[in-house]
Parts: structure tokens; sequence; C-alpha cells
């Protein structure tokens, strides 16, 4: 920015393009640092801005036409988005500052950072983090080491906020790792401005406190991490396998919704149980597709047996675990059993008397 050179700019173009290469949501780092650009130099900037566009651009466009398919094999990376609505984007934001620091896994929370029980337990272990972080956002102004906080604190709100205002999260905590350093970066700053401000033995206090109070979180949370405790492991799919080994009998039958989550339960999974995998095309996702598919399945049925349905994400997520429960209602078919194994659903349906 300082140098303004088309050169440097073509530069941070190719920059741009391997970060999207990386990560797709490389982008959410890239708003923040143009941002920052045309925030410290106005206008000297856009010939720049367009030079390194044009060169990103050029460079990604080999990968284009490959992204149709990736979002069929990954729907949940692309299509499926939890719901995000009201006060619900509270502990959203919070599960994502929470994968920033210390890492989460502390009791009375699960991995994944699910949403609704990650707030409370997490609230102390944040706290000397986000004090940290207040004070070097304070301290830094248009200083240029400024650009590294902007990026992780703007990058935070701009996808926590996208998502109250689209009702959907756009981002897991997973895909916005690349942004950590950013969080070291700006924690370090702040605490280092507090040993500068606080002398004498005052500074040390406060200082030595928020330094303990971020590795008590941390050190906590790898110990359970670490002690293979189930509540700190989501998609228990070994779980949810154990669970049907011991009901399953011979003539029953297993579905899978959507197909694919057979991949990882057949590692667990018996010999000799009946499965079937209900595959949908993302872009049939619609209620009528999602109706007829599930249709599809009555020839797999057997008579007398029961119908178990494994479904990778919550109904609420996904139309097609309804539609499919719902057409075993129709064919006569009630529901006896419903599990749950952080984040594997198995529902046991029997046929009607």
């Amino acid at each position: 920015v300082e140098v303004n050179r088309p050169i440097w700019w073509a530069v941070y173009g190719v920059l741009v393009a391997l970060g999207h290469y990386f990560s797709y949501f490389a982008s959410v780092a890239v708003v923040m640092q143009v941002g920052w650009a045309v925030w410290r130099c106005r206008e000297r900037v856009w010939r720049g801005l367009v030079v390194s566009g044009l060169v990103a651009g050029l460079l990604y466009l080999p990968w284009v036409p490959a992204l149709p398919g990736l979002a069929g094999r990954n729907p949940q990376q692309w299509i499926v988005r939890p719901p995000v609505a009201g006060w619900e984007v509270i502990p959203y934001g919070v599960s994502i500052l929470v994968s920033q620091t210390y890492g989460g896994y502390l009791p009375g929370t699960v991995t994944y950072h699910m949403d609704p029980v990650v707030v409370g337990p997490s609230v102390p272990a944040l706290l000397p983090f986000v004090v940290a972080a207040g004070v070097a956002v304070c301290a830094r102004g248009r200083k240029p080491e400024s650009l590294a906080m902007g990026m992780w604190i703007g990058g935070l709100l701009l996808v926590v906020v996208t998502s109250a205002l689209v009702g959907r999260k756009v981002a897991y905590a997973r895909n916005l790792l690349f942004l950590q350093p950013l969080a070291a970066v700006t924690v370090a700053a702040g605490v280092a401005e507090i040993g500068g401000r606080l002398k004498g033995a005052w500074g040390r206090i406060v200082m030595g406190s928020l330094c303990c109070g971020m590795l008590a979180g941390a050190t906590i949370g790898l110990q359970n991490l670490q002690a293979g405790r189930p509540e700190f492991d989501a998609y228990r799919l070994d779980l949810a396998a154990k669970y049907l080994n011991e009901r399953v009998d011979q003539q029953d039958v297993v579905l899978y919704v959507p197909a694919g989550i057979e991949y990882g339960l057949q590692y667990y999974l018996k010999e000799g149980i009946r499965t079937v995998g209900l595959e949908v095309p993302v872009g049939s996702w619609n209620e009528r597709e999602m109706g007829s598919a599930a249709a599809r399945l009555r020839p797999y049925l057997r008579e007398g047996g029961d119908v178990w349905v494994v479904a990778g994400f919550p109904p609420r997520w996904i139309g097609l675990t309804v539609a499919v429960l719902r057409q075993l209602e129709q064919w006569n078919y009630r529901r006896i059993e419903a599990r749950e194994f952080l984040g594997v659903q198995v529902f046991r349906y029997t046929r009607a008397e």
C-alpha cells in the first residue's frame, strides 16, 4: 500500500488466488485487507486493487468449472446451512471465538462447539482473551500493526453479522481457522500494551493474570480432549454402530440419509446387516423431488422387519430426512425409538399392527 507499485499489486493478486485455492473462505481476510487499504490510502489504491483483482481472477479461473461438482459431493460445505435466528447469533459468534482462542472442550461443552451449550462455560475462559484484544484495538489506531487485528476481529464480525442477516450460518468455526495466527498477534499485542502502560508490580500482576487465564482454559481443554470422553468427540459413528449392532435383526434394513454416511459407519457395523443409501442430487433437494426419492425405497423394505434410518444431518437442516420419515409413516410404519450420537441420528420404525 505504501509503495503502491503495480508489480506489488500483481504479487498481491497472486497471493489472493493462492489463498482461495487453500480455503474457499479466504475472502473473509481479503475483504478486511481491502477495507484496511482503502481506509489508510483512500483513492491511491483503486488502480492497484483493479490490478490485483484481475490477476487473482485469471489465476483462479481454471478452478471455477470444478465448483459445481464439489458442491454436490460436499453439500454441508456449500448448501446445507444450519439456521441462525434471533439470539442464536450470540452463541454462534461465541463458538467461533472459542475455536480462535483457547480451543474449547471445557466441562459442560462438546466438540464442534455445539452453539446452545458453549456460551456459559466458555465466558470465563474467553474473558482474558477479550480483554487483551480490546486493549490492543484501543491502542493501535491507524498504525500498520492494526491490519492483523482488523483482519481477525473484522473477519469474525463479517461472518457473524452476515449470518444474522441471511438467517443461516455462512461459515463454521473450522472454516475460519486460518485466522488463528491473527488472533495470536492481537492478543499478544494487547498483553504487551498492558505491560508497557502499567509499570512495576501492577503491570506484572495484570500480565501474569491474563496469561495464566489463557493457559488455564487451553490446558483444561487439552486434557479433556485427550481423555477419550465421548462428550468431547462429535459424530460418534462408533457409538451409533454399536447401538445398531446390538439391535438390528436379519430381517431389518438400515437406511442411510443421505447416502455417504455409510462410508464411515461401515468400519464399525457388523457384517450381515442389510443397508440402503438414499442418494439425491443436491440440486433436487426440494420437497417434491425428495418425496419422490423417498418413495423409491419401498422395494428395499422387508415384510415384518424394522427400518432403521441413520441421518447425517438433523432433520430440521435437511428436508430429505423429513421426507423419508414421512414416507415411512405413510407406509404404515410408526417410530418407536430415536437416538442421537453427537450429530448422528438413528430412528427406528416398525410396521404398525
